[in-house]
């Protein structure tokens, strides 16, 4: 992993931790009584964080997986075919470790 990266990670990580924590103590999560604004704002908070935490892995998976099929598949309707299914499938796969991860807050 570059540099840049790993201090891309770690700031967003500190920017989500500072964040979460100051939602918790703002509206009351500790009590069991948050309040609605509260609860919504959590759930934007970490549907944030998982999109800047996950997005620029999936992009750079896309990348290297269209790449190598564009090298290894001679044929243009075989590629279409097998780049499109491949994405949906990169997609999928996305989706299900968002949601992991989302759940897990």
């Amino acid at each position: 992993m570059q540099r840049k990266w790993m201090i891309y990670y770690v700031i967003v990580i500190l920017v989500f931790l500072l964040g979460r924590w100051l939602l918790i103590e703002q509206f009351h999560f500790d009590t069991g009584k948050p309040s609605e604004t509260g609860r919504e704002l959590y759930l934007y908070w970490v549907n944030g964080f998982a999109v800047l935490f996950l997005g620029p892995a999936f992009y750079w998976t896309v990348r290297k997986w269209t790449k190598m099929v564009k090298e290894k598949i001679p044929s243009a309707g075989l590629r279409v075919l097998t780049l499109f299914y491949s994405i949906v499938f990169l997609v999928f796969l996305f989706l299900v470790v968002y949601y992991s991860l989302i759940l897990s807050f």
